[in-house]
């Protein structure tokens, strides 16, 4: 996901509080974090090769789930993801799904206000805009 306006040096809010990876063998945080013209809250995850490589007749599911607005509804003092489903009824979100499975989970508040350059939350869209979906076929994580 890219947003705007950029945090300082493009660092978003990705602690546990704030991220939930399912499968930290399967995703990692990308290391790519922006530049001028964007800022990256993303994690890369390796997909099944076989599903559109080599002619193998598999199928694979991606997709993402949201919830919209900004982190301002209640919720508990600390994620509990244990306890998922309760967890993301209370919290504005995007989760981005890779082969029938959760891959990884931002909370909004993990590109919440920064005072370092005075700029203010930033929500999970509320409204249809263009959502864009970058999906990069890479042999690997490390390819990627």
């Amino acid at each position: 996901m890219f947003v705007q306006p950029f945090n300082h040096r493009y660092i978003w809010e990705n602690t546990t509080d704030n991220m939930y990876i399912a499968d930290p063998t399967m995703s990692q945080l990308n290391t790519y974090i922006g530049s001028v013209t964007q800022q990256a809250t993303s994690v890369v995850t390796q997909t099944d090769q076989n599903c559109y490589e080599g002619g193998t007749g598999c199928f694979s599911v991606y997709g993402f789930e949201y919830k919209p607005g900004f982190d301002n509804a209640v919720r508990p003092q600390m994620p509990s993801w244990k306890n998922m489903s309760y967890f993301l009824r209370c919290s504005q979100y995007i989760s981005w799904v890779s082969d029938s499975k959760l891959a990884w989970t931002m909370l909004a508040a993990g590109v919440g206000s920064d005072p370092l350059v005075e700029i203010s939350a930033r929500p999970v869209s509320q409204e249809p805009m263009v959502r864009s979906v970058c999906v990069y076929f890479c042999g690997s994580i490390v390819e990627c």
